[in-house]
């Protein structure tokens, strides 16, 4: 997956918790700088959450209320 640019990640993460089920599991992988917080924020738009994304770079798991919750 590639994206253009932050606006593009979150774009791609919103649609990405638009489609999310209950069950489903995000597992981002990636070097620091990569978008992965980019593209959690994008999910958490697309599952109605109103929270902001933390940084996961020292997290095992993040938890954030949505539709699913």
């Amino acid at each position: 997956m590639e994206s253009n640019g932050p606006e593009d990640t979150q774009a791609i993460g919103r649609l990405l918790g638009e489609s999310a089920g209950p069950g489903d599991v995000f597992l981002l992988v990636g070097d620091l700088g990569a978008g992965k917080t980019c593209l959690t924020q994008g999910i958490l738009f697309g599952l109605g959450s109103d929270e902001f994304a933390r940084s996961p770079t020292f997290v095992l798991v993040s938890q954030y209320p949505g539709r699913l919750t």
